[in-house]
């Protein structure tokens, strides 16, 4: 090494740390926006799941209504509350077919939009 290398100061290309910062900007930009996409994935699911659950409820409440139907035939029409869901049970007599009761079962939220609706059937109609 001679004596004027040794005094010369080392020069750094400047474009190596402005290369390394834009690379660095651009990682943080990508990773920013996965976590973005990610946590509004999550926040979707989480509203779906709780969507899922309250029609599992109706599902269940308008079931059960069913049952009572099938048991006691038009005695089971009316409305009731089975957990915050208004469950209501319209119970007519088939037209067509003597003696056969027809009940619509609609379970409707809090707000009373429809959330699940059930019909079904059942013999004996008209007891002697």
């Amino acid at each position: 090494m001679s004596a004027w290398d040794a005094r010369r100061p080392r020069e750094v290309a400047p474009w190596r740390g402005t290369a390394f910062l834009v690379e660095a900007c651009l990682l943080l930009a990508v990773i920013v926006g996965c976590v973005a996409v990610f946590a509004s994935l999550f926040a979707r699911a989480g509203g779906e799941g709780a969507r899922a659950e309250e029609l599992t409820r109706a599902v269940v409440a308008a079931r059960d209504a069913a049952e009572v139907f099938a048991a006691e035939g038009a005695d089971a029409a009316g409305e009731r509350e089975v957990d915050q869901l208004a469950v209501s049970v319209d119970v007519t007599e088939d037209d067509e077919v003597a003696g056969l009761l027809r009940a619509t079962i609609v379970v409707r939220d809090a707000e009373g939009a429809e959330v699940y609706r059930l019909e079904t059937a059942r013999a004996g109609g008209e007891e002697q």
